[in-house]
């Protein structure tokens, strides 16, 4: 049996929403992150010294 619950959804965040990725290489997923979260703070890391 199934009881209705509601969804409470955040609309507006106060500060910008921080991504970290880890290991990004050549940033693919970081792309994404991008185009998935509008505004929001993207800092990509990874093991290899950039080139």
């Amino acid at each position: 049996m199934t009881q209705p619950t509601d969804i409470r959804r955040v609309l507006a965040l106060a500060s910008p929403f921080r991504v970290l990725d880890a290991y990004s290489c050549i940033g693919g997923a970081t792309e994404g992150y991008r185009r998935a979260f509008h505004g929001c703070h993207i800092t990509g890391v990874d093991m290899e010294a950039a080139a």
